[in-house]
């Protein structure tokens, strides 16, 4: 499947750099013309789950814009 991708959009640079495809892989703060990860919730509080929606809705927002 990743293979078949345009582009692979992961939430950390950590992910991205253990993908085996670098020269179509960004993360979604790059794809925003930013820097930065987006925290793993998993685990976590519903509001810390509510947060990582709120930065993704965000992000993905600033994409549609560009």
């Amino acid at each position: 499947m990743l293979k078949a991708a345009d582009v692979v959009v992961t939430m950390t640079e950590s992910i991205k750099s253990i993908l085996p495809f670098p020269e179509k892989t960004v993360t979604f703060y790059e794809l925003a013309g930013e820097s930065g990860d987006i925290a793993d919730p998993y685990g976590q509080t519903q509001e810390v789950y509510e947060s990582c929606a709120r930065e993704i809705k965000r992000l993905s927002e600033k994409c549609v814009e560009i």
